[in-house]
């Protein structure tokens, strides 16, 4: 059995997942504490990166599609 949970809040999760935190940290649900650490809320500060402000980047990962050469028809 773990110790404890860590939630990693964003401060921008849809409105379910708070519901769904809510219930687990209930003290009815898990035999063990949840921990919620937040820097902040993710939307605000992607928002002011748009307007050139200083921030860090958001944990995202892509996947690179490599795509057939383009073929010209003449």
């Amino acid at each position: 059995m773990p110790d404890c949970a860590v939630f990693a809040n964003t401060g921008w999760e849809p409105r379910a997942v708070y519901e769904h935190l809510e219930w687990l940290t209930s003290g009815k649900v898990l035999p063990f504490p949840v921990h919620i650490v937040s820097a902040g809320n993710i939307r605000d500060q992607l928002m002011a990166a748009g307007e050139g402000k200083r921030c860090a980047s958001i944990p995202a990962f892509v996947k690179t599609v490599t795509r057939p050469a383009h073929r010209s028809l003449s």
